[in-house]
């Protein structure tokens, strides 16, 4: 088995990437927009949850140890690197606004706890180190390693031959008995790209690397005649 490389990606290549997770870029703008995200200007605001098993509140202290967050951290900036387009994950502190929303009770939390968990386990099986200790190329790496992973063991299309059947469990077996693959690394891997680029590409700072200048009349229509008759100032 070859194995995955994450290196080099970009920012378009992420762009591209999210297609394969439902985030689509379309004339600059995100499908986020769309939604009202951007609009919205707030990571939680309108957002499906996504398990509705989790709905208290953590503190600062439980919710995520200083370990997980430097995992956390570090994984964002794997995702959105600061590149010669603009700021990435890490100056937009896109993990902090994260935590946030996991210590306001978002429903994530626990694919996050453990999720960070499972990944730094594989990083010290794999490499004797924490993921955010690791170099960057190892991280990379094995971030690749892991999306490698996941077109292999969750692929959407049934193999049809008996040939296929074969590799497919050939191909579980070498994941997740040799690599070290699990479930919850898997789940991070999509969590951590979809609210990574929700979060990012919701911020005006991130905006310009899109060549997006922000939602026409923010402000609401200055000049307007409102229901009452009377001219707008350009307040909502």
């Amino acid at each position: 088995m070859r194995a995955g490389k994450w290196c080099g990606v970009g920012r378009r290549g992420f762009l591209r990437r999210l297609g394969l997770l439902g985030i689509v870029v379309v004339g600059g703008r995100t499908c986020l927009e769309a939604m009202g995200f951007i609009a919205a200007q707030s990571w939680g605001a309108g957002r499906e949850e996504l398990n509705q098993t989790v709905a208290a509140s953590c503190t600062i202290d439980d919710c995520l140890s200083d370990s997980e967050f430097s995992t956390l951290k570090a994984l964002t900036d794997i995702v959105i690197p600061a590149d010669e387009a603009g700021p990435g994950a890490i100056e937009i502190k896109v993990a902090e606004r994260l935590k946030e929303n996991l210590i306001s009770g978002g429903s994530a939390r626990q694919h996050y706890q453990d999720g960070l968990r499972a990944i730094d386990e594989l990083a010290k099986s794999r490499h004797g180190k924490r993921f955010a200790a690791m170099e960057r190329s190892m991280q990379t790496g094995l971030f690749g390693l892991v999306e490698e992973s996941r077109h292999m063991l969750w692929a959407d299309d049934a193999p049809e031959t008996v040939i296929g059947k074969v590799r497919r469990k050939l191909a579980s077996l070498y994941y997740r008995r040799v690599v070290g693959i699990s479930d919850p690394v898997l789940v991070l891997f999509d969590q951590v790209i979809r609210d990574t680029a929700e979060i990012y590409y919701g911020m005006p700072e991130a905006w310009p690397s899109l060549g997006y200048s922000g939602p026409p009349f923010p402000f609401g229509y200055a000049g307007r005649r409102t229901a009452c008759g009377s001219l707008s100032d350009g307040s909502l």
